[in-house]
């Protein structure tokens, strides 16, 4: 029997951090053979688009110190090709995608995951809005299969888990505004130290300028005061005094350092299971690093190669006209620009990435990376007698092409490669493995799913709304012992949930099973999230979104297209046309407040495959319904036996003497 679900939520950097532990055994991407060691990179043109179609001619690649040879280069998309434009013939409101089922079977590039981590305390006090701006506006262009988390740092929050819904991220996005107050006090900003603890007394005028006249106490026991009397003269040395000040201040922000690149260590754990492209964009005015903070960039950067997470840093510029209006803060603004930007590039360079520089909007940077991350090389070269597993190995990548740029790590780890299947997992109460499922940001493949909604009007009630969830689950005979979703609406609030334990399903073959639930809901937006296990431990996951209309009052309620298998005189909905070998029916159904309401109303479906020429045209027959005179509906079986590969559109206009009333659509390939 089924029964309300709910979660046990997580906080912070704690959220993502959780996920490194949830999917442990899932295959990870980017294996190599027992002999060879598969390694990624981009390579850029001269105006930072990405280049394609390079073979194993063009690399030369070189691990510690000795050329390897290529075994394989392959270049692997990440983001699919955009489809055809829908003709007018094909909609009207061509604005609307036709729905769709969805599928946790991959058939194209798997989409990107990218996580914004903002570093608030290095970022100006109330500062920052406009490259959040420019952030909030990218997210809403991104592909529907892109993943986006967004955190502020060191804080966790506000906090916004890896998901694809776009508003979460945007209304994150606009609550974030720097909180650092770093150069407005007597204690030397980094650039000032930084320059001051290596006695350089451009450094120490710097920070006099900018402090003079203050009332404030660096420490009591430190004293680095300037003169009293301006205009200050470049001093001649750097007092001891004014060099443990600066040490004194240096401490802090290595700390300070530490806790990012620890926190960006474990996001990149956390998103080792996920496939496809997987980019961090650290966002700050600088971060400091030194040779004491060397062993934790080396610690992050071997993260980041064993999680093939790259990182690219935004750092968010003073321009110098704004510098300047600072008055005298303008060499300090200048020395905390240079070393901020220069920290921040280490840890892009370390894990496969760039800095760039930031003025206001963010726009460009963004589409840069953007760029970067629609595909990249996977390069495989034999291991050698001394790439012991476990062992850093220093490795360069060149291009044998003038004029290119290429993007890759330092070093990789070799390591033992594990079995070609995976151990089965180790079996879970009901209740919390659904539980990590629907946590999960991105679909399980262990168990094929495949799902679709279908929205239909309430019998004689001129308001309400129902939502057929349809799942096709293939579990080749192993009986599943728990299945579980959750519906979330655009504010991401659970509206409702279900566990079954054991599901209650209806058998189609052997291998295949039909889960059918019947949800009312109001108009809005959905995302349903649902999840299954089996009782080998095996699991399957995936995300639909869909939409609930809202009627209007007097008028007929036209129930969605509902695409299902016509067998003996009956019809099942279904999510996978695909499996249907011959008579795809296509359902619709039509409710009003009175049997006159249909009087002169005529249906036509339309089939068109995208992308190619022709298209049929039916006219099916309205027929009252059994059990209500309210109710009409027309059923048509398609012959798709003979339908050549691709995906179709299949459209429904109902008509009046008066002209069009409604318009339904469905999209399914073959």
């Amino acid at each position: 029997m089924a029964e309300p679900m709910r979660k046990i939520g997580l906080t912070a950097v704690g959220v993502m951090l959780a996920l490194s532990g949830a999917r442990a055994q899932q295959t990870p991407v980017f294996r190599g053979g027992v002999d060879l060691v598969t390694v990624d990179v981009v390579v850029l043109d001269t105006s930072g688009g990405l280049v394609r179609g390079l073979t194993a001619g063009d690399f030369t690649v070189l691990a510690a110190g000795t050329p390897r040879r290529l075994v394989s280069v392959e270049y692997v998309r990440a983001v699919g090709d955009p489809s055809p434009a829908p003709t007018p013939s094909r909609r009207t409101n061509a604005a609307i995608p036709t729905p769709g089922p969805t599928s946790n079977v991959r058939s194209g590039p798997a989409g990107r995951t990218i996580i914004f981590a903002v570093d608030v305390e290095e970022i100006r006090a109330g500062e920052g809005r406009a490259a959040m701006k420019s952030i909030a506006d990218h997210v809403d262009r991104l592909g529907p299969d892109d993943r986006v988390g967004l955190v502020s740092l060191p804080y966790g929050t506000p906090l916004v888990e890896v998901t694809t819904n776009r508003a979460l991220v945007v209304e994150a996005a606009g609550r974030i505004a720097g909180a650092s107050t770093r150069g407005r006090g007597a204690l030397m900003s980094y650039g000032e130290a930084a320059g001051v603890a290596r006695r350089d007394t451009q450094a120490l005028l710097a920070y006099w300028e900018r402090v003079g006249g203050t009332t404030q106490v660096l420490d009591p026991e430190v004293i680095c005061d300037p003169p009293r009397r301006r205009p200050f003269e470049e001093p001649t040395s750097v007092l001891p005094s004014c060099a443990a000040a600066a040490d004194r201040v240096l401490d802090a922000y290595r700390r300070h350092t530490r806790a990012i690149l620890d926190m960006l260590g474990g996001l990149a754990d956390a998103m080792a299971p996920i496939e496809g492209p997987k980019a961090l964009v650290l966002v700050s005015e600088g971060l400091f690093g030194d040779v004491e903070t060397a062993g934790d960039l080396d610690r992050f950067a071997r993260i980041a190669e064993r999680t093939r997470v790259s990182l690219y840093a935004l750092h968010l510029h003073t321009p110098l006209m704004e510098a300047a209006a600072a008055g005298p803060s303008v060499r300090s603004r200048l020395l905390d620009d240079r070393v901020g930007f220069d920290g921040m590039a280490d840890v892009a360079y370390a894990a496969r990435g760039t800095a760039l520089r930031v003025t206001g909007s963010a726009a460009g940077a963004l589409a840069q990376i953007d760029r970067e991350l629609e595909g990249y090389y996977l390069l495989s070269f034999e291991r050698e007698p001394t790439d012991r597993d476990g062992a850093h190995v220093g490795i360069e990548v060149r291009v044998n092409r003038a004029g290119l740029d290429v993007r890759a790590r330092r070093e990789f780890t070799p390591r033992a490669t594990p079995p070609a299947t995976p151990a089965p997992a180790t079996p879970k109460d009901a209740r919390a493995a659904i539980g990590d499922l629907l946590s999960w940001p991105v679909a399980i493949r262990e168990l094929r799913i495949d799902l679709d909604t279908f929205v239909q009007p309430v019998p004689e009630s001129a308001s309400d709304a129902r939502v057929l969830v349809v799942s096709e689950l293939t579990h080749a005979g192993r009986p599943l012992n728990a299945l579980g979703y959750e519906i979330r609406d655009e504010r991401q609030r659970v509206v409702a949930d279900t566990l079954d334990a054991p599901p209650s399903l209806r058998p189609i073959d052997d291998r295949r099973s039909l889960y059918i639930v019947a949800q009312p809901l109001e108009p809005g937006r959905y995302r349903l999230k649902l999840g299954v296990t089996d009782e080998d431990g095996r699991r399957g996951s995936l995300e639909h979104a869909f939409e609930v209309a809202r009627w209007t009052p007097g008028q007929l309620r036209v129930s969605d297209l509902i695409l299902g298998e016509v067998a003996s005189g009956t019809f099942r909905p279904t999510a996978n046309a695909t499996a249907i070998a011959s008579r795809l029916g296509a359902r619709i159904e039509v409710h009003a407040d009175a049997p006159s309401a249909f009087a002169d109303l005529a249906v036509e479906l339309i089939v068109e495959r995208r992308g190619g020429s022709g298209m049929v045209r039916l006219t099916p027959v309205l027929a009252a319904s059994n059990d209500s005179r309210n109710m009409v509906a027309a059923t048509v079986a398609l012959d798709v036996l003979d339908y050549p590969q691709g995906q179709y559109d299949v459209t429904v206009i109902l008509r009046s003497s008066a002209g069009e009333v409604a318009r339904r659509a469905r999209s399914f390939t073959r």
